[in-house]
């Protein structure tokens, strides 16, 4: 049987190579429930919040479908954007950048497994080598997190061309939205599928 291992500094070990040399066995996380409790995540010091400047987080995202057993928000090998990552899934872990200024909120998303960020296509959302330097300015990585009413602990992802992010019972990304009945309010076209968010803690690992 192989030894396994607790990375106590996830951020940290997700940026080495031997990330790409293991797997994981469990990941202990913890919920994000607000916006102020994301800030003692930030794994950037000295925040200057007189112009724009950046957060990043290593966070994992689950759909609020708990009757699904894998429900996690992840990117396969291959670069497709599910939802039905497993609760050990390494595709599931995203370095998160939190871009803020006074009158607007961006948030882009990198796998860390593949080093992939997401971004929109038109309508569709894809994945692409994340570049530090080109991804910086690109409206096409930008996306807004999006509260479920007034419940600040559920938000969705809407891109920066207001295409709400939706996947169906599947896991697969719909970007017609759900289907409707012919009596449903077409208002729910516009939502997106919402989440909790999870700050990882720690990570179990052995070696492949």
């Amino acid at each position: 049987m192989a030894d396994t291992y607790t990375i106590y500094n996830p951020w940290k070990f997700v940026h080495t190579q031997d990330f790409e040399e293991i797997q994981i066995v469990e990941i202990e996380e913890e919920e994000i429930t607000s916006e102020d409790g994301a800030q003692s995540y930030s794994m950037v010091e000295d925040i200057d919040h007189s112009d724009v400047q950046e957060e990043k987080f290593l966070l994992r995202f689950a759909d609020t479908d708990v009757a699904r057993e894998n429900r996690y928000l992840r990117v396969t090998p291959t670069g497709e954007v599910k939802t039905d990552g497993s609760r050990a899934d390494s595709g599931s872990l995203f370095e998160v950048i939190h871009w803020f200024c006074s009158t607007r909120n961006s948030y882009q998303l990198i796998c860390q497994m593949n080093q992939l960020i997401l971004y929109m296509d038109g309508t569709s959302l894809q994945t692409r080598p994340y570049d530090p330097d080109k991804d910086k300015n690109d409206p096409t990585t930008m996306f807004q997190m999006q509260a479920k009413g007034h419940n600040l602990r559920l938000r969705g992802f809407v891109s920066n061309s207001d295409i709400p992010l939706f996947f169906d019972e599947q896991g697969n990304y719909r970007p017609e939205g759900p289907k409707l009945k012919s009596a449903d309010n077409m208002n729910a076209r516009l939502n997106p599928v919402y989440f909790v968010t999870f700050c990882v803690k720690t990570i179990k690992i052995t070696s492949v």
